[in-house]
């Protein structure tokens, strides 16, 4: 429910422009980010790296010099992680060798963050330099979140082959960013951010495995927390 009361705000916000007052323009571009996103306490953390790659292509319209909107897709890749625990230590929400039959657990994570998003874009001038604009936005951000993981040894001697695990989960999330463009060439510019991402919601449950009476696929599962991204890219407009 208040997700679709912020997306009726977003809608609002642009119906409520006066594009009369300036000639829209239009812009595309693409930005290099770096994700900054942990895992809970034994629902994911250590188990893969809290600093990720990101990349984003976008196009926008700037309705006048100050309000625009911006339409954007984007994917983070985890890099492949190795992560061991010993015996009695809560992966996943699971403690692992409990009976006893080994003395500690390598685990394998890999996965990716795939990100839709649309933001209305405010900017202003400050400073007597035409080049330079400041810039924030307040958006929506539909993320999807897809897991792979295995484990790699088991601390026994015969060790089994063991299946490939999957977790995933996918929400509408609250999107804010900060920071300023610079134009290089009349139609071609670059800017740098820092966006907020409230990824906390997102709670990656395993979707192939038939959970034990007594437990939720919600508590085997990765859980990740806010994510914040350090974004420089480049942009043209026509």
């Amino acid at each position: 429910m208040l997700n679709k009361i912020i997306l009726i705000f977003f809608l609002f916000s642009i119906l409520a422009v006066d594009v009369r007052s300036d000639e829209p323009k239009l812009y595309f571009g693409h930005d290099y980010n770096f994700r900054k996103m942990e895992f809970s306490e034994s629902l994911g953390k250590n188990m893969l790296k809290d600093l990720s790659r990101h990349k984003t292509l976008y196009f926008g319209v700037s309705f006048t010099d100050l309000v625009g909107a911006e339409f954007g897709h984007g994917v983070t890749r985890f890099s492949p992680y190795h992560s061991t625990f010993q015996r009695g230590d809560i992966v996943n929400g699971q403690q692992i060798c409990v009976r006893g039959r080994c003395n500690h657990s390598v685990y394998r994570s890999s996965g990716k963050i795939t990100e839709n998003y649309f933001d209305v874009i405010l900017r202003t001038k400050p400073l007597d330099v035409d080049e330079l604009r400041f810039m924030g936005s307040i958006g929506v951000s539909f993320n999807k979140i897809d897991i792979r993981r295995k484990l790699s040894d088991f601390g026994m001697l015969n060790f089994p082959k063991m299946k490939e695990r999957r977790f995933a989960d996918h929400k509408a999330s609250l999107r804010l960013s900060t920071g300023f463009e610079y134009m290089i060439h009349d139609n071609i510019g670059f800017r740098n951010k820092i966006v907020w991402v409230n990824t906390r919601a997102l709670r990656a449950a395993v979707t192939d495995y038939e959970m034990p009476d007594g437990l939720s696929s919600q508590e085997y599962a990765y859980k990740s927390r806010d994510s914040i991204l350090y974004s420089l890219g480049v942009f043209a407009e026509f």
